[in-house]
């Protein structure tokens, strides 16, 4: 099985971003019944040496929950490190500590959460790579096909599914979470989110260069896709003031476009054909067929 090679530096980035946004989710997810209410300070000091954990909060049960990002083999130094932020936890705060080790490296133990000392009941593992990440996959794509909008548990296991275990090779799940972002009808917060995820990823995994290349093509489809979007969005929604249409229109990025008025989908096409974007893009877009397509075409050219 694979072992990931991810630095310390990319790892806090998207770790602590994940943290900062989905906890509770992570919580829930590793069968954890405390509840983060708010974020503290990161910062530690033990004989006026700086030491700064990867995140600390407090629990609804008025508890310190301690997570710590592992991209190595948890060593007898590390566990030490480990016991060490808990004392120091305990001192600053005077509260119990749940210590939680999320973990990139560690492969072999068969459960997701188990306790990392013998006799201990508040220090945890979690092994990311014993998460099924192509079950999720198939999940997130199914919901797709459904129509049916991601929720933040999704989102959240999206945003780490190169981390996950799969049976194809990380460059294959960039490039499948590349291709299907533009169609989830994200949040814009979440899309960026995903998209800032994305690149880290890219930027450590992504070796092949055929690969990076079509990954690069989806990236740029995306930008332009946004942009198209909006520009076009703009213009009709002031043509349809301008003519008194009140139904507006419904712009979503999971079913492509949605537009109440038939007579308003057909000028939204013949923009597009008109600004010269391609069949391919106007059907990705639009989500109308090719006979659709073809006719409005063949009207517009009369």
């Amino acid at each position: 099985m694979e072992v990931l090679n991810i630095t310390h530096h990319i790892l806090d980035l998207l770790l602590k971003k994940y943290g900062e946004k989905f906890i509770n989710i992570l919580l829930n997810e590793i069968n954890c019944k405390e509840k983060i209410t708010k974020t503290l300070p990161t910062e530690l000091i033990e004989d006026c040496q700086n030491l700064r954990a990867d995140f600390v909060g407090l629990t609804k049960s008025n508890k310190i929950l301690n997570i710590e990002f592992q991209s190595t083999k948890i060593t007898p130094k590390d566990k030490a490190r480990f016991t060490k932020y808990d004392v120091l936890l305990i001192e600053k705060y005077h509260k119990e500590v749940i210590t939680i080790i999320i973990s990139t490296h560690e492969t072999k133990n068969k459960e997701i959460l188990f306790k990392l000392h013998k006799g201990s009941n508040h220090m945890y593992l979690v092994v990311l790579k014993n998460i099924n990440g192509d079950k999720i996959y198939e999940n997130i794509i199914k919901k797709h096909k459904n129509n049916t909008k991601l929720n933040k548990k999704d989102i959240a296991d999206l945003s780490l599914l190169p981390l996950f275990y799969s049976k194809n090779k990380k460059e294959t799940v960039i490039y499948n979470i590349t291709k299907i972002l533009p169609n989830l009808n994200l949040d814009k917060d979440d899309l960026t989110y995903l998209k800032f995820n994305l690149n880290l990823y890219i930027e450590k995994f992504v070796k092949d260069r055929k690969i990076l290349k079509k990954i690069n093509g989806e990236l740029n489809m995306m930008e332009h896709l946004e942009d198209m979007i909006i520009d076009i969005e703009k213009r009709l929604l002031a043509e349809s003031e301008e003519n008194g249409i009140e139904k507006g229109i419904k712009i979503g990025k999971e079913d492509g476009i949605k537009i109440g008025e038939e007579k308003l989908m057909i000028k939204f096409v013949e923009s597009m054909i008109k600004d010269n974007y391609s069949k391919k893009e106007i059907l990705k877009i639009t989500k109308i067929n090719e006979n659709q397509y073809n006719k409005i075409q063949k009207n517009l050219s009369k």
